[in-house]
């Protein structure tokens, strides 16, 4: 499920394992989350109508972590990485790192025709225009449409 939700959302695969169920809106179809760079952090970030169901079953209130171990406690990227990614990878007999997944959500939201400031805005990149750094704002209706296009 991990996997999915970071080709769905854009994350990091380290910002995955940090998104905290009370920062989750599903009615509104967002959550917010991000770290690493100023752009990046505590961004808004849509919830494609095909993962929303997922995110919702997967929400434990008793949990205050989406992404958990079976005990319901945080689970940590080294966990995540090594516990998981790595085995599915190898029984899929595959060579990929968890960040591809955000090559993934790039490629394919470029190739459904998304608007480029609405990923680089999803992914948290930083934007160098000051046009659309300043001046050019995305709310979350923009970005749902974007997210999906997917």
């Amino acid at each position: 499920m991990s996997f999915y939700l970071t080709v769905t959302t854009g994350l990091r695969p380290g910002e995955l394992v940090e998104v905290k169920n009370e920062n989750i809106h599903l009615n509104k179809r967002y959550f917010r989350g991000g770290f690493k760079t100023e752009a990046g952090t505590n961004r808004v970030i849509p919830i494609h109508k095909k993962v929303h169901k997922l995110i919702e079953d997967r929400m434990d209130p008793s949990n205050e972590y989406l992404i958990t171990n079976y005990e319901g406690n945080k689970l940590s990227y080294y966990v995540y990485y090594h516990e998981k990614f790595k085995k599915i990878m190898q029984q899929l007999e595959l060579k990929h790192k968890p960040h591809d997944c955000r090559h993934t959500f790039a490629t394919l939201m470029d190739n459904a025709g998304a608007n480029k400031l609405s990923i680089k805005r999803i992914m948290g990149h930083a934007d160098k225009d000051i046009t659309d750094k300043v001046y050019t704002h995305k709310d979350i209706e923009q970005l749902l449409i974007a997210i999906d296009m997917l």
